[in-house]
């Protein structure tokens, strides 16, 4: 099951071509890249937050797995939803979803559940996996 974009074309552009070039804008080309286990990194749309979470997203590796933490500002669905999607659907084509860490996390600790219901509406997971796809197009989430 694929999970479709909701805010693509409103909390940053819907088409291809002008994403690759909003992103390319955002994401510095030079500099030496860290390996980081963390980024904190902004979830508004793209006018507003683009620069910021760009220059955090171009200054680290991403790896081949990429953990998104993100809000339930709807709060629908578990509180601590794993996603239940084989993929997330962005302008820049799919990003796989992990699915076997997320069966690792259910099956350690009562608290997460798969769902896919919490994202159904969520943009602050979103808006993060085009600066992903940008620059590491096999990650997965």
């Amino acid at each position: 099951m694929k999970r479709e974009t909701v805010v693509a074309g409103s909390f940053y552009p819907g088409t291809p071509s002008i994403l690759n070039e909003e992103l390319g804008k955002y994401i510095p080309s030079s500099g030496t890249k860290k390996k980081a286990v963390g980024l904190i990194a902004p979830h508004a749309g793209y006018v507003f937050s683009g620069r910021c979470a760009g220059k955090g997203f171009g200054s680290v590796v991403i790896p081949g797995t990429v953990i998104i933490l993100g809000v339930n500002h709807h709060g629908i669905g578990h509180p601590f939803a794993v996603d239940g999607h084989d993929s997330w659907k962005t302008p820049l084509g799919e990003v796989q979803i992990a699915k076997e860490l997320g069966e690792k996390l259910t099956a350690s600790s009562a608290i997460f559940k798969v769902d896919t219901i919490a994202s159904s509406k969520e943009h602050s997971i979103e808006v993060q996996a085009p600066f992903i796809q940008y620059i590491n197009p096999n990650a997965r989430i």
